[in-house]
């Protein structure tokens, strides 16, 4: 075991204990009140309050999510997504758009927009794993695509040697929200409430959103 196992553990016992708190004695209801309380006083993550309040009273209807939002909080997330698409273009050069789409456990393949992948607590509280990316570039411009001539004369007419274009490409993802109350975590206790919340009106959901976003033409 090394250091960031250590921190790792310790981490996940602090992590558990405090669900642990939270949940103790307390029926599922007031178990949802703390998370508000807490995501709106103690550490305000407005998006991923929003989400769990739709996720108790908004009777399952599609949520329109901030994809602008998403992108511009969580470079990490834009980085990735860049480069998978640009990895589709290049590797299918008259695409002018495509699909990443991966539901872990369910299918075995990495969701496009992973847990890790976040920079901002508030986001990844929000949505987690995002399995559905769609894309499509506006203008058709892809910078892969040699179609106007028989080299590469078009793709560096376009782009430049030594600059980089910015081109616009549309991002779409879709998303369910769920509970996940048989996985061991340390804030199982919690997804065990939230799931019995269903009970009483709250109801799984999915995340949809689009937003236009700039993307260097050569990534």
């Amino acid at each position: 075991m090394d250091e960031d196992d250590i921190i790792l553990d310790v981490s996940w016992l602090v992590a558990r204990a405090e669900a642990a708190a939270i949940c103790f004695a307390a029926t599922d209801q007031i178990v949802y009140d703390h998370i508000i309380f807490h995501w709106t006083y103690v550490s305000p993550q407005g998006n991923a309050r929003r989400h769990l309040y739709h996720y108790r009273y908004g009777n399952g209807v599609d949520y329109n999510e901030n994809v602008r939002g998403l992108f511009d909080a969580n470079p990490r997330i834009r980085e990735r997504v860049f480069s998978m698409i640009h990895a589709q273009m290049r590797a299918n050069h008259r695409w002018d758009s495509g699909s990443i789409i991966g539901r872990g456990v369910d299918d075995g393949q990495p969701p496009p927009i992973r847990q890790q992948d976040y920079d901002s607590d508030d986001w990844v509280n929000s949505n987690g794993n995002i399995d559905e990316v769609h894309w499509r570039l506006i203008g058709d411009y892809n910078p892969y695509d040699n179609r106007e001539t028989d080299d590469r004369a078009y793709y560096l007419r376009e782009v430049g040697r030594d600059r980089i274009r910015m081109i616009q490409v549309e991002i779409t993802i879709r998303d369910p929200y769920t509970w996940h109350p048989l996985e061991v975590r340390p804030t199982q206790c919690i997804h065990q409430a939230m799931e019995r919340l269903k009970a009483s009106g709250a109801a799984d959901y999915v995340t949809v959103g689009t937003a236009i976003i700039s993307m260097p033409s050569v990534y």
